[in-house]
């Protein structure tokens, strides 16, 4: 099963259940992040998607005595995240080197690489810095990776569009397609001849062809399809070039 998640503001993935588990494991995500995968009709939490059981050690270690200094030190450290790219790996010594975007280089072992896929030179990694090593290393996910019904903002062609679509179009893209546009009145008043205009024309000669064979009646409520559904037919010839009937 493959998995998309939704952390910060973007869309990553898609990730195996173990690299999910990982990432949990390290704190990295959250259970309580969006998830999807297929089949799903909506995003939902993680711990629904993955049963997450409690953690909970068989004993506990008494704790750790440092002094004060030590104590600030390390909790700045240990609170830090750093984005760098990896230098080297040697599979015989089992650690590599890392060139951190904060200017620094950074040592690490084999052991505190999360993912399934090994390390390799020029990858982008995102792990936390502990002085001059980095722990618990993550490939970086910055570049989104979306289900095949959606598209990224940055990828919507909005050019030659009136304001008023534009803002719908993203909105209905930000929503996964479950916002599927405000009422449209144009669409509602001018029907298919509103479609024509826009290139829809599957919807266009529809409504035409159901209001002769109904006398009129179907044409009635082809209108109001029209005025609900407007926006997001003309979303889905736009963004798509998919044309839609209804």
């Amino acid at each position: 099963m493959q998995i998309f998640i939704h952390r910060n503001g973007q869309q990553a993935g898609p990730f195996s259940v173990e690299e999910i588990r990982d990432m949990l494991a390290a704190r990295s995500i959250a259970p309580t992040d969006p998830g999807w995968h297929e089949g799903l009709t909506d995003w939902q939490p993680l711990n629904k998607i993955l049963p997450i059981p409690a953690q909970t050690p068989a004993t506990v270690p008494p704790p750790l005595k440092i002094p004060a200094q030590s104590t600030r030190t390390n909790a700045k450290q240990g609170a830090n995240t750093v984005r760098g790219s990896i230098l080297d790996f040697s599979i015989q010594k089992n650690e590599g080197h890392i060139s951190g975007d904060d200017n620094k280089r950074y040592t690490f072992i084999g052991e505190e690489w999360r993912m399934s896929e090994p390390p390799v030179r020029g990858m982008r990694v995102d792990f936390t810095e502990n002085g001059t090593v980095a722990t618990a290393i993550f490939r970086e996910i910055s570049k989104t990776a979306f289900p095949s019904n959606q598209v990224a903002v940055g990828e919507l062609n909005l050019a030659g569009l009136a304001p008023y679509y534009r803002d719908e179009f993203k909105k209905i893209q930000a929503s996964g397609e479950s916002y599927t546009g405000k009422w449209n009145w144009a669409a509602f008043l001018f029907g298919p001849f509103w479609a024509f205009t826009k290139g829809a024309w599957h919807s266009a000669v529809a409504a035409l062809i159901v209001t002769l064979v109904t006398g009129g009646i179907g044409g009635i409520v082809y209108w109001f399809v029209f005025g609900m559904r407007g926006n997001y037919v003309y979303y889905t010839l736009h963004v798509k070039q998919k044309q839609l009937m209804f």
